[in-house]
């Protein structure tokens, strides 16, 4: 019936949404949006993580992320990093050894849009449009994203946000010869 639903355009809205199939649905579109203009995405099948994450209630699995390449230079390759707690949020890990880059924390720190902590060179949430709390599920942004016929241009508005980030901190990196 839904297939059927879907071929007419048409949406038939249920209290009840699958959270396991939304969010594979957000982790398969955001690598699939990225891959078409240009970025590096080696496809990773979240399954196994979201199965995890939602699986327990205590000490769940998280922090899983995509993470690709932004901006390479003779010296240093710079990554952009989307990852899940309660929401996902994006940004410029430090990666696993929290080793800490000075040109790269003042090129993030050049955006202002960023903050900083041990683990992050910088991170940020999306805008409260693009907001997705995948353990609450009580964002604003579900509404749009579990509709079939607005998933696509939800995930290209949240591509487009983050790709304003992507843009400021390599024109800044250009300019700063990182």
């Amino acid at each position: 019936m839904n297939a059927i639903l879907k071929e007419c355009d048409l949406f038939v809205e249920t209290k009840d949404f699958d959270k396991y199939e939304v969010q594979k649905y957000f982790w398969d579109a955001l690598q699939q949006k990225f891959k078409d203009r240009g970025y590096p995405i080696e496809y990773k099948d979240y399954t196994h993580d979201i199965n995890e994450y939602y699986a327990r209630a205590r000490n769940r699995h998280r922090y899983y992320k995509l993470h690709f390449n932004i901006y390479s230079s003779e010296t240093r390759n710079i990554n952009f990093t989307v990852e899940i707690d309660n929401r996902f949020y994006f940004g410029f890990h430090r990666g696993e050894y929290k080793k800490n880059d000075e040109l790269i924390k003042e090129c993030v720190d050049a955006t202002k849009a960023f903050t900083s902590t041990d683990w992050w060179y910088g991170y940020r949430l999306p805008s409260e449009k693009y907001d997705l709390d995948f353990w609450n599920l009580k964002s604003k942004g579900f509404e749009e994203i579990k509709n079939p016929r607005k998933q696509d241009a939800f995930i290209e508005g949240l591509v487009n946000e983050m790709e304003i980030y992507i843009k400021k901190f390599v024109a800044i990196a250009k300019e700063k010869n990182l």
